[in-house]
């Protein structure tokens, strides 16, 4: 006997799929650099450093919180920690400042950072439950 495809059995996926996590993280990093670019209170390198905290946050976000089906297993917890870990490494060390022309942090940082986050998670919940109604759609007998 075969399963069925929505049959109650089977396990989610416990991570995104790729094109969901592309595209929360790429609009979720692209408007608030966008924003930091264009606005005077930012220079060059505040810019990038938004644009490098956006992504890591949005990433570790991704890792932790369980937007689909299924709960996050520990191994998102690990993947998130090192994400942070590695961030870290890069805002502490002073070479790294330099290739990558990071600023200092500024206060609009965080505030821009949470404007992202929130850009990602709204489109990753939406990509989510816009896929779990095309699946409960092709479930359905005619």
């Amino acid at each position: 006997m075969t399963e069925l495809p929505g049959w109650p059995g089977r396990r989610a996926p416990s991570f995104l799929s790729p094109w969901v996590v592309a595209l929360a993280c790429g609009a979720g990093t692209l408007i608030p650099w966008l924003l930091a670019s264009h606005t005077d209170d930012f220079g060059t390198g505040q810019s990038g450093y938004v644009a490098v905290t956006c992504l890591i946050a949005i990433l570790a976000a991704l890792c932790v919180l369980p937007i689909g089906a299924s709960d996050r297993p520990a191994r998102g917890w690990v993947f998130a920690g090192w994400l942070v870990a590695g961030w870290a490494v890069l805002d502490a060390i002073p070479g790294s400042r330099e290739v990558l022309n990071l600023g200092m942090p500024h206060r609009g940082t965080i505030a821009l950072c949470a404007m992202g986050l929130g850009i990602a998670l709204v489109i990753a919940t939406g990509a989510v439950r816009w896929r779990a109604d095309e699946e409960t759609a092709a479930d359905t007998i005619s």
